[in-house]
């Protein structure tokens, strides 16, 4: 069914009736996703632009949950398009924000970015990002480390919270992760509080 649909293995796509918007698989708390920078932000869509075509454009890095376009109010014709997509995956949607997307019918890349909290999540986000070094936030400084874990291991284990870019491990019980984005550091950070 879903290949006579033209949608790429395990993409589903159902449509909400009461709102209108295209949803991909079970919904997260729309918060939540926010939070744990799951939900990316594409800027710059082609008019007429469907959650089924960015879903299938963005399926490609990873299992999308949801997908929503927003058309421009009449009044801002002249502006693009953008959409909210939200991953399940963590370095699913590091992946997505990092890599220039070229969508079919844009005229240039897509502006890329992490979807923002609202005002009281982004003031406990900002109080978290102090933890991160100004030089290098997104590099975090890691103990603990077995003598039989090696970097390939470190980093797997690591990569649940984002793109795992670096894996520095010292011979000691200690090491530094490097993530590909900021918000990979802050997931981690998120995790232990």
């Amino acid at each position: 069914i879903l290949a006579r649909a033209g949608l790429p293995l395990g993409i589903r796509l159902a449509r909400s009736v009461s709102s209108g918007v295209g949803t991909m698989g079970p919904r997260m708390d729309d918060d939540q996703s926010v939070r744990k920078q799951l939900k990316i932000f594409a800027g710059g869509l082609p008019s007429g632009t469907t959650e089924h075509a960015v879903g299938a454009h963005f399926s490609r890095y990873g299992h999308v949950q949801t997908v929503s376009v927003v058309a421009p109010k009449e009044s801002d014709a002249k502006k693009p398009s953008y959409a909210f997509i939200t991953f399940k995956f963590a370095s699913d949607a590091d992946c997505a924000v990092v890599d220039t997307q070229h969508f079919p019918g844009a005229s240039r890349p897509l502006a890329m970015g992490f979807a923002t909290p609202r005002r009281k999540d982004a003031q406990e986000a900002q109080s978290k990002a102090g933890l991160l070094s100004e030089t290098d936030p997104c590099k975090l400084f890691v103990g603990g480390v077995g003598d039989r874990d090696n970097e390939d291991e470190v980093g797997d284990f690591f990569s649940q919270w984002g793109l795992v870019a670096l894996v520095y491990r010292d011979k000691g019980a200690w090491g530094f992760v490097q993530y590909a984005t900021r918000e990979g550091a802050m997931r981690l950070l998120e995790e232990g509080s």
